[in-house]
């Protein structure tokens, strides 16, 4: 239901008579169940805003999930949310002290909340999901998924799709060589996009056991009908800093990876190559493939320091400068060597740079800290399947954030709820529909390889 709502969403004669009824509604029923609850939580992240209203999609699911806590607070516990929470308030009390300091508004102290309340929700629903981590992580892939509903629908030219976002500024996509997303550009398009690639992981541990039942057919056709999705929309948007994250997150599973099906990891690179071969010229992806070369052989041609900085060179030079500036309190000045004409547009297009631009060094290394927490868990424990699969996924998403300011952008604070839950909100393994408490067992000790009656 939620995913074939988020399809839906996309089409103008769906969204603007029914957008707004439908989210609502997905917002209300999905969290019932948290797999249901975790998938819509991170498609509220790609489909398009409602098309009335005061909320966004992101903020209507938030709501949702607040008002199936007060109806139903005994089967949903906060102590899920206690890493979140406690891993957070260093660099929240920091930043928000810098940013009233340099005499900034509440914006960025409200984005901090939300942001957190949202990987609080995420937590909860994967505390509540018991030992189904796997589904957990499956849910937010296919969430991430719904991205490539604009390209689909252009390719197949099956009309024009939703663009809920300002189109004169950022460009339409059904007329521009870059696509984007039904709420945002190509860079959002590629960040959702390398996350969705995530869907090897199922590849690589579930479809080595022997005996194989329906709902792990079910899953393993899931995973190989995403890849082929998102791998042609993550090339049309061009997007330099999601193809090297998405091989980043690629690379942990190929190095550490255990117990992988090879033939199976084959078979799924080998249907989405012959998908690429078959589409390429019917698809555009040369074209889109050609844009991405000319604009980085350009940028390369134009940079004082190579092509490892091309494109993004007079952005995050000055604002390491600015930060240097005002080392410690942060809040230096920028001077600007891009966006001329329409400077209050201007970006750094790095996360790390717009959290020191406000809170300076401290700010960076409590923001840093704070990314390598669930790290320091997930490599500890990477040997187990799902952990690694995680570990792989979460490290996309930190690589997107250097290439672009995605403090605001939620998926992010999501696989960090997920993977807050194990560490031990509640001291423990899981065992059973719920996290028991017992301080002395392997927290992971239920999720070694996934066996046939745990996927």
């Amino acid at each position: 239901m939620v995913l074939l709502g988020g399809i839906a969403l996309h089409f103008p004669a769906v969204y603007y008579p029914a957008g707004f009824y439908i989210e609502a509604f997905l917002s209300m029923v999905s969290f019932f169940t948290p797999i249901s609850g975790i998938l819509w939580l991170s498609a509220a992240q790609v489909v398009p805003d409602p098309p009335i209203g005061p909320f966004t999609s992101s903020q209507m699911a938030i709501l949702g999930a607040a008002i199936l806590f007060f109806i139903r607070h005994d089967r949903l516990s906060l102590d899920y949310c206690k890493p979140v929470v406690l891993a957070m308030c260093p660099l929240f009390v920091w930043q928000t002290a810098m940013n009233y300091l340099h005499g900034s508004g509440h914006q960025l102290p409200l984005l901090m909340i939300y942001a957190g309340m949202t990987g609080c929700v995420a937590a909860m629903m994967a505390g509540e999901s018991g030992n189904r981590l796997g589904a957990c992580l499956a849910a937010f892939l296919a969430g991430q998924a719904l991205c490539a509903c604009v390209f689909w629908i252009i390719k197949l030219g099956l009309g024009a799709p939703v663009q809920a976002f300002d189109t004169s500024v950022y460009g339409d996509s059904s007329e521009i060589i870059r696509i984007g997303t039904a709420r945002g550009n190509a860079g959002m398009l590629g960040m959702s996009a390398a996350l969705a690639t995530g869907f090897v992981g199922i590849f690589m541990f579930y479809a080595p056991q022997r005996k194989v039942g329906i709902s792990q057919r079910l899953l393993l056709g899931l995973a190989f009908l995403g890849m082929c999705l998102t791998v042609p929309a993550l090339i049309s948007s061009g997007s330099r800093g999601g193809m090297i994250a998405a091989v980043a997150g690629l690379l942990i599973l190929a190095l550490f990876g255990r117990s992988i099906s090879l033939f199976s990891v084959g078979l799924g690179v080998a249907g989405v190559a012959l998908l690429l071969a078959f589409g390429w010229e019917r698809l555009g992806l040369q074209q889109h493939w050609d844009e991405m070369r000319e604009r980085q052989t350009s940028q390369t041609e134009e940079s004082a320091h190579g092509a490892l900085v091309a494109g993004r060179e007079l952005e995050w030079g000055p604002a390491w400068d600015a930060i240097m500036d005002s080392p410690v309190l942060g809040g230096g000045q920028v001077v600007k060597k891009s966006y001329f004409g329409s400077e209050e547009k201007w970006l750094s297009h790095s996360t790390y740079l717009d959290v020191g631009l406000v809170g300076g060094l401290p700010g960076m290394l409590l923001f840093l800290w704070f990314c390598m927490k669930p790290m320091e868990y997930l490599w500890r424990y990477r040997r187990v399947g799902v952990l690694l699969w995680l570990l792989s996924v979460y490290v996309t998403v930190i690589v997107c954030n250097a290439s672009g300011s995605g403090l605001q952008v939620k998926t992010f604070w999501i696989l960090w709820g997920l993977a807050s839950v194990l560490p031990a909100t509640t001291d423990g393994p899981i065992t059973g529909a719920r996290y028991k408490r017992n301080t002395t067992a392997d927290p992971t000790a239920r999720l070694s390889s996934p066996s046939r009656s745990e996927t």
